[in-house]
């Protein structure tokens, strides 16, 4: 048995309906697609269990073109290369190289131009000359990412990540000696210059620490991504929903079509009608049924231990 198409449950949906509630088929695929995230974002569905692989450090630079200014909290580059080379406002970037060690550190981009980074922090002047690197600690999850990232591994060192629910959680971990405030890693030189704990945070995948980049050493990472992707759209009357069970789907979205529908239109008049309910009943339980039959999320390793 195939799955019906977009066409097919659209006219599972309004052949039901009274003429002053019909809609057309755009307003109804576009119900069909807020069934398929809110499902997908309260369900976990086999099918929509994806990997990705993605480079970090996703934006690095190195120039001797690099300068500081204290009173404006500014990097400025005279080649104009940070655009090019990736930078975003909202990452956090760690600088070495500097002559002046009050510029080597990390911090986070406040603002970003093609000649210009703003940072909340203090800087000390500084003129051109040194060859100074600034790298991210954060790279753009896949496009198609929705929830649950659940490992993160590396391809480079044959390695599992540590995934950690926050980035506030990360940066907490990172600070583990009881004796020092620095991060565990710079005690540990295996540790040094190699992400070893990721977080997502919005549309970043954030890691620590952040690699060290230079002339000698490649540090480079490819690391895959296993997490539940955002299901595909139904766009066309051919579109089936075939990221669902297929002997559950047309309950699902039929139903949840229904109560939206029905819902718009006693919500103008005041009132909740016996349809509203009922087609709200017959979802849920279609839904708690989902639930049973794709059974619980895989669970990946959280938390940062040391060494």
């Amino acid at each position: 048995m195939a799955y019906e198409t977009a066409q097919d449950l659209f006219l599972d949906v309004t052949r039901p309906l009274p003429p002053q509630l019909m809609k057309g088929f755009n307003h109804v695929l576009g119900l069909f697609n807020d069934a398929l995230n809110e499902i997908a974002s309260t369900v976990f569905l086999k099918n929509l269990q994806a990997k990705s692989v993605v480079q970090i450090p996703s934006a690095t630079y190195t120039a001797s073109t690099i300068s500081f200014t204290e009173s404006t909290s500014t990097i400025a580059d005279s080649a104009s290369g940070f655009v090019t080379a990736g930078f975003e406002a909202g990452q956090t970037i760690k600088i070495t190289g500097a002559s002046d060690d009050d510029n080597n550190q990390t911090t986070e981009i406040s603002t970003v131009a093609a000649g210009a980074i703003t940072v909340p922090t203090a800087l000390a002047d500084e003129s051109i000359g040194e060859s100074i690197t600034i790298t991210a600690d954060s790279v753009a999850m896949p496009s198609n990412y929705q929830r649950n990232l659940t490992k993160v591994y590396s391809l480079t060192r044959t390695q599992e990540l540590r995934v950690f629910d926050t980035l506030e959680d990360m940066l907490d971990a990172c600070t583990s000696n009881e004796n020092t405030t620095e991060p565990f890693w710079v005690t540990n030189p295996y540790l040094s210059g190699q992400a070893r704990g990721v977080a997502i945070r919005g549309s970043k995948l954030h890691f620590q620490p952040v690699p060290v980049v230079n002339a000698s050493e490649d540090n480079t990472e490819y690391l895959q991504l296993f997490y539940q992707r955002l299901p595909v759209a139904m766009t066309l009357p051919s579109s089936a929903p075939a990221d669902l069970p297929q002997e559950i789907a047309k309950t699902l979205l039929v139903n949840y079509a229904l109560y939206k529908i029905y819902d718009a239109a006693e919500t103008e008049v005041g009132q909740q009608s016996a349809m509203t309910t009922k087609h709200f009943g017959f979802y849920n339980s279609a839904l708690n049924e989902l639930r049973v039959l794709s059974g619980p999320p895989a669970k990946g390793r959280r938390g940062f231990r040391p060494g």
